[in-house]
């Protein structure tokens, strides 16, 4: 791995926020937009998605969600979704 795409993979490994405990995949997501709101408030109040995207970095899954406060300013935060990723109820 070289160049800008090791460096990337690299920084969302560094300390993503781990989800534990969620039986399928859209309770890890919702588990992920908790955490936002936890720790910014409101969404579309107190502030918005920009984006959300999901990543395979070796064999972890991330979900990328880059957010924007009233300021203007951006935060970006990766949460590892790899426990429930694609289990769904039987």
């Amino acid at each position: 791995m070289s160049g800008r795409s090791g460096s990337f993979h690299l920084a969302i490994l560094e300390n993503p926020i781990v989800v534990t405990g969620a039986e399928y995949d859209l309770v890890g997501t919702a588990a992920a937009f908790e955490w936002l709101v936890s720790q910014y408030g409101t969404s579309d109040a107190d502030w918005r998605m920009l984006l959300k995207r999901a990543w395979r970095v070796w064999e972890l899954f991330i979900d990328e969600y880059v957010i924007e406060l009233p300021s203007g300013e951006e935060r970006q935060h990766f949460f590892d979704l790899t426990e429930s990723y694609l289990k769904w109820p039987d």
